[in-house]
């Protein structure tokens, strides 16, 4: 059965996440002054399962995209990721909103060249948005495999700033939704059972 992502919360939920950038940019403020935001993954890792990224992931799309890189500039999403991914992904802009904040261009994945033609348009697109100067990244995890890997190189050695996403993607993930009220609702209902029928002694 074909993957669908939940286009309305999707839109929703990236208006919330430009909404703290835009509105928290100065130096001072939460968001340090970046001019672009990066979420990277990489190969499902088990022994890593609650990372930052994996939370932006399901929180944005409803399900994890591993060896998958996400840029937000500012008008724009990009999203580099394989054949499959992508066209899950695609789909979400004929739901887009009018007023949306951002728009969304994917690239597929490229053996040939291990995708540097890819990382080399998404510095550029960084480049291009606002100062071009900081972006915000997961700079504390340590995804694995090579895309991840050269796709760090690659920004690296753009000589663009990396500044530590992690407390700015906290804040933003900190407010929930009514769906996301429910769903912890309905998780602490399971856990207080579980605990009550077979963990806590009668």
């Amino acid at each position: 059965e074909e993957y669908r992502i939940d286009a309305d919360v999707f839109w929703e939920r990236v208006q919330k996440l430009y909404d703290s950038w835009k509105s928290a940019r100065g130096a001072d403020q939460l968001w340090q002054g970046v001019d672009a935001v990066v979420v990277d993954n990489g190969k499902y890792d088990e022994d890593q399962l609650y990372l930052k990224s994996t939370a932006a992931h399901n929180w944005l799309f409803g399900l994890e995209l591993p060896e998958t890189v996400i840029v937000f500039t500012d008008t724009m999403c990009y999203v580099l990721s394989t054949a499959k991914k992508t066209a899950i992904i695609e789909t979400l802009m004929a739901r887009r909103p009018d007023a949306a904040c951002t728009s969304i261009l994917c690239y597929v994945r490229e053996k040939s060249d291990k995708d540097a033609a890819n990382y080399a348009k998404l510095v550029e697109k960084i480049k291009f948005s606002l100062d071009g100067k900081t972006v915000a990244a997961l700079i504390k995890e340590q995804p694995k495999g090579d895309h991840a890997k050269n796709w760090r190189t690659a920004l690296e050695a753009s000589g663009i700033v990396s500044v530590d996403l992690g407390p700015m993607l906290a804040e933003v993930l900190a407010v929930k939704d009514d769906a996301e009220q429910a769903l912890v609702k309905r998780a602490a209902f399971f856990s207080s059972q579980l605990l009550e029928l077979h963990v806590v002694p009668t």
